[in-house]
């Protein structure tokens, strides 16, 4: 539980899973994410990782226990409009690319171009600053600077909003990817067909609470739907729908 809303929650994850969290807008999706993450303190419960009970202070307690956050508004949270890729991308690792407290450039550029080449950013991202690039590129950016910092765990809330259809399948074949790599998703979204077709199983969220989980073979669109309407009325926390 949290200050912010987040109430009962019990959720699991596997190595090389993306489960994902859906409900209305406002349902307390991305509370759970930053609750996770560190970002917002616990009040009560705990986080458990890899079998051990972990207290997070902070967001770079969480960063350096492998977890990242992509969060839903890439244009206030996740991006420095005013630097270049490799900036954004080494922004949350500047301790390994430092000497004497002095950040070597040159170090940096040739640390992320693999993963610039890897994602197939955009060649202008090492010209221009990310402002100039587009909304695909930009989510792109944001989710390699958390692959840069090793982490095994990954976040990701609302990932294709606001991108063209090709720069969202760009980003489902990375999440594929990174799961064949057993590296583990957390997908946040508000589209039914992307929960369905991305997950292992889907979480519904309502007021801060997961109502129910069932695996995403099992479920289609109108299931959502009214998974989605019933965690409309009134329930008691931890009271899940049938």
């Amino acid at each position: 539980a949290t200050d912010a809303g987040v109430n009962v929650v019990s959720f699991g994850l596997r190595r090389g899973e993306v489960p994902c969290l859906g409900g209305v807008l406002g349902s307390g999706r991305t509370e759970i994410a930053r609750a996770r993450f560190g970002t917002d303190g616990l009040t009560a419960g705990r986080v458990v990782l890899n079998g051990r009970s972990v207290t997070f202070r902070g967001e770079m307690d969480a960063i350096r226990a492998g977890l990242a956050l992509v969060p839903e508004n890439r244009k206030f949270d996740g991006l420095f409009f005013n630097f270049r890729a490799s900036g954004n991308i080494t922004a949350a690792s500047l301790g390994n690319l430092t000497r004497l407290g002095l950040l070597d450039l040159k170090r940096e550029e040739q640390a992320t171009q693999g993963l610039i080449d890897d994602l197939d950013i955009s060649a202008q991202a090492e010209e221009k600053t990310v402002n100039f690039l587009s909304g695909g590129n930009q989510q792109k950016i944001v989710i390699a600077r958390w692959l840069f910092s090793n982490a095994e765990v990954l976040i990701l809330d609302e990932p294709t909003q606001g991108i063209d259809i090709g720069a969202k399948i760009a980003v489902y074949n990375l999440i594929n990817e990174l799961t064949r790599d057993g590296k583990s998703i957390i997908l946040i979204s508000s589209d039914h067909d992307e929960l369905l077709a991305m997950s292992d199983r889907i979480a519904i969220v309502q007021h801060g609470t997961i109502r129910r989980i069932a695996d995403a073979a099992e479920l289609n669109h109108d299931d959502l739907v009214r998974a989605s309407a019933e965690t409309g009325r009134n329930r008691e926390p931890g009271e899940v729908p049938a």
